[in-house]
């Protein structure tokens, strides 16, 4: 399954798991980091790969830990959004309920 991401929807799951994460005293853990942004140069591939490399260590990490992969926003982060005309319709989750 692909589903088609830009870098700040990646970057607003990160912070979101990050404070569900932290709410779980689970320290021993350290979250993975994120890419920082840029301006310029963010079509470099280096830097594209980096994003890739992150995005990756983040779904990876996030399906270790029950409450970050039982949760609303990685589940709101997976939903289908069709355009249908002028219609949006997000309503079809693509990770399975647990």
């Amino acid at each position: 399954i692909i589903v088609w991401k830009r870098y700040s929807d990646f970057k607003k799951l990160h912070k979101e798991l990050w404070q569900i994460h932290k709410n779980l005293f689970r320290h021993s853990e350290l979250f993975p980091p994120f890419a920082k942004g840029k301006v310029f140069g963010r079509f470099d591939e280096g830097v594209v790969e980096e994003r890739r490399q992150c995005a990756e260590d983040l779904l990876q990490f996030s399906a270790s830990v029950p409450a970050l992969h039982g949760s609303k926003q990685l589940e709101e982060f997976f939903k289908v959004c069709r355009s249908l005309g002028y219609i949006v319709s997000c309503d079809v989750p693509l990770i399975p309920k647990s």
